[in-house]
């Protein structure tokens, strides 16, 4: 059979096709279930442009364990090259199916099945079987980045928080992990957890000046929620010296600062320069229209929000309109904008107070 085989490829290697088919063809009448002759077959057929019979030969030779697991991972990371293409989706993503199907045991089959349906967007389905690699062999972080990094991304935070805890368990010393640990702390409205995930990746990270300006935004937002506000600063400061253009913590830097009503004239400067850049984005106008606001800019706090509402219907962005319509002695149209926020859910405490007393509370 092996020397049949050779002499298919030989005649397939000289572009002799109809030879290469024919004695390929005579090796399957022996062994039909010969995973090399499909193999050929469907290298033939391919560079015939006979696409569904090539898919057809080599979704065959998959379905066979006699095509070693090695032999098939290698096939399907030379589709994770070609990948995103729509041509190549369908047949990539049977070929995983087929091989997680005939090697339920090797841990490699679940992961290079993920990889594929990460790439085709397929992500819970990709996050399901890089778990299942994990049980098989939990030995390979990159495979645990890649369940972090999908519960991350569908934001997941009960997922999140429970895969990072068990992933630090087998790599203590990957800060990434402790990153993101941290993210769903925080998330989770524990702060204090959340600064201690982080503050312990912080030390990790030193090597990797992107993760740290990541990590030092998060701590930014930590601190302050524990009103730890200097340390809450210096890590802000931290993450801008970095990227000057980090639009969470320049966002959130001046925000913050506006609502302690501190260092206004920089927190206008920052957030004017996020609304320079991304004129449209209704969370970086209302930011800009709150630090006007606090600055006794009721006009240009106005013009701002008006800007944001055209593409959000967040509670606090009405809310604020309808506080700076108060500011500007448009008593009823402040009382219709608070009237709004409180219908749309997720107002401040006191907007009940401010719709019962029609005054507004700070």
């Amino acid at each position: 059979m092996r020397y049949v085989l050779a002499q298919a490829e030989m005649y397939a290697a000289n572009n002799r096709f109809p030879d290469a088919i024919r004695v390929a063809e005579k090796a399957l009448k022996q062994d039909p279930d010969n995973p090399q002759a499909r193999m050929i077959l469907a290298d033939i057929y391919r560079q015939q442009q006979n696409k569904p019979e090539s898919d057809k030969q080599i979704k065959l030779a998959f379905e066979s364990p006699g095509l070693d697991i090695d032999e098939k991972v290698r096939i399907l990371v030379d589709y994770i090259k070609q990948l995103p293409n729509p041509a190549l989706e369908t047949i990539a993503l049977e070929l995983a199916d087929i091989t997680t199907r005939v090697h339920p045991r090797e841990a490699k089959a679940f992961s290079v099945a993920g990889d594929i349906q990460t790439i085709t967007e397929r992500k819970e389905l990709a996050r399901a079987n890089y778990l299942k690699a994990v049980k098989l062999d939990n030995s390979k972080f990159q495979i645990w980045q890649q369940v972090v990094l999908i519960d991350a991304e569908l934001n997941q935070i009960d997922s999140l928080l429970r895969h990072t805890d068990q992933a630090l368990e087998l790599f203590p010393n990957q800060a990434p992990l402790w990153y993101y640990n941290g993210v769903a702390q925080l998330l989770k409205k524990q702060p204090t957890k959340g600064i201690k995930s982080l503050e312990y990746g912080r030390k990790l990270a030193t090597d990797n000046p992107e993760l740290l300006a990541q990590i030092d935004t998060q701590l930014g937002d930590a601190y302050h929620e524990v009103k730890e506000y200097a340390k809450s600063d210096a890590a802000y400061e931290a993450a801008l010296t970095f990227d000057a253009n980090n639009a969470q913590a320049l966002n959130n830097y001046s925000y913050f600062l506006s609502i302690r009503g501190e260092k206004l004239e920089k927190a206008k400067e920052m957030s004017g320069k996020l609304v320079k850049q991304f004129p449209t984005n209704d969370t970086y106008l209302d930011t800009y229209a709150w630090v006007l606001y606090k600055l006794k800019d009721y006009t240009g706090a106005r013009q701002s929000l008006e800007k944001a509402l055209k593409t959000s219907t967040d509670a606090t962005i009405i809310e604020h309109y309808g506080d700076v319509l108060f500011q500007l002695g448009e008593k009823e149209l402040a009382m219709a904008e608070w009237q709004k926020a409180k219908k749309a859910g997720g107002a401040s405490a006191l907007i009940d107070r401010k719709i019962k007393d029609k005054r507004l509370y700070e």
